[in-house]
């Protein structure tokens, strides 16, 4: 019931999908196209992102106030991170595989977390009203962490570093929600 946002492992040979309406998620081999294994989740897992290095797989919640962290190669979860509400519908992996952003839609809030054991929690950003997706782009301005605002039709850019700092805000659309970073940071789609 309800499969949201398939992700390709790192290494491409599996697929990962959050069974939101369930309490698992499904892992598939793309070769077969058939389930081979189901990983037992939180109720209500919103999405799974891989960090680059494909060591660990992060796995946010739409029911609970929980972020999962699985070990890839065992499939064990090794840690669960409460997640500040329990509505988390879009999470993200920084590039250097240091940081894991999480959007909290239901509390217009992004909190973000190490991506290294043990997992600690880093900040905590008031966003704004339906807080949708973030993601992060690197360019030679620097690192960014970009989080989209339905419900303020903008966009946040926030300069990455011990503290995040908002650097900018950007008018966009009505509702603006998807956000993907080219691969050389020189833009954003939203």
């Amino acid at each position: 019931r309800s499969p949201h946002e398939a992700f390709f492992t790192t290494n491409g040979r599996e697929l990962w999908v959050t069974v939101r309406g369930e309490n698992y998620v499904s892992v598939i081999d793309p070769a077969r196209i058939k389930e081979t294994r189901r990983i037992e989740v939180a109720n209500g897992p919103g999405m799974t992102m891989f960090g680059p290095d494909g060591k660990y797989a992060f796995v946010c919640s739409s029911f609970t106030p929980e972020l999962a962290v699985i070990d890839v190669a065992s499939d064990k979860i090794i840690k669960r991170v409460p997640q500040v509400t329990p509505f988390s519908p879009n999470i993200a992996v920084s590039p250097e595989n240091d940081e894991v952003a999480i959007t909290l839609k239901d509390a217009g809030k992004t909190q973000i977390y190490s991506a290294k054991p043990p997992f600690e929690q880093k900040a905590v950003l008031d966003t704004g009203p339906i807080t949708n997706h973030v993601n992060y782009a690197n360019n030679r301005n620097g690192k960014f962490l970009y989080v989209t605002i339905g419900g303020a039709n903008e966009v946040k850019v926030f300069r990455r570093g011990k503290t995040p700092e908002l650097v900018a805000t950007i008018p966009v659309g009505e509702l603006p929600h998807g956000i993907w970073p080219s691969g050389d940071g020189s833009r954003v789609y939203v």
